[in-house]
């Protein structure tokens, strides 16, 4: 495949998920888990300094979903697309809590050497209604380099909110990416969604966090 090729799929991608989340603002419609409710659509765009990822997919069982999902690494102009299967493995419930563990495996192709690869994501969450943590690891080889990011997640909320009311939530996030270069930042993260929009914002004094997210 020529650069020329890969340039006009990659526009074409992109082009695609930005009718998506126009589409996905307009409609009728919690959050940020990779598995939702049977039928259910997932939209995501996040912005940070390390990188951008747009995101798409469709859950077809409570347990299951297929996605597709466009990675650019910033500092280092290295972009990847990847087809998704993501599993939701256990869920455990409390009282007013519960805890998940999630499975997603992918094929992934990358724009600089036009090569198939593997790619392994693992992500592990509990929560109530005022406390949150997660963790999660993502580990590819899209070239000759392993690509691996870590996640980490501590969030609190000042009230336990209701369907119909706004929730917020103040979390600190440890991020860790190696791909041919080292990234390690800690940002604190204002989140809030209400229904099935979620936004987050966060900074750090010098790298930026931008989250939107719809489920329908």
């Amino acid at each position: 495949m020529d650069t020329l090729t890969v340039r006009r799929v990659q526009r074409l991608f992109i082009f695609i998920c930005c009718l998506f989340f126009l589409y996905f603002s307009f409609s009728d419609t919690n959050i940020a888990h990779p598995v939702t409710y049977k039928g259910g659509y997932v939209a995501r765009l996040l912005y940070t300094d390390l990188y951008t990822d747009l995101y798409v997919n469709k859950s077809h069982s409570q347990k299951q979903s297929l996605g597709i999902q466009y990675v650019l690494l910033s500092n280092e102009a290295h972009s990847f697309l990847l087809m998704q299967f993501n599993a939701l493995l256990k869920r455990w419930y409390f009282y007013d809590a519960q805890a998940n563990l999630y499975t997603t495996a992918s094929i992934g192709f990358n724009y600089d050497n036009t090569q198939l690869f593997p790619c392994l994501h693992l992500k592990a969450d509990a929560e109530n209604r005022r406390y949150y943590a997660d963790f999660s690891a993502t580990i590819m080889k899209p070239s000759s380099a392993l690509f691996t990011k870590l996640t980490s997640r501590l969030g609190w909320a000042p009230y336990k909110h209701h369907f119909s009311t706004v929730s917020t939530w103040f979390m600190i996030e440890a991020i860790y990416l190696n791909y041919h270069e080292t990234h390690l930042q800690l940002i604190p993260i204002y989140r809030g969604f209400y229904k099935s929009l979620l936004w987050e914002f966060g900074y750090n004094g010098a790298n930026r966090f931008i989250h939107v997210m719809f489920h329908f």
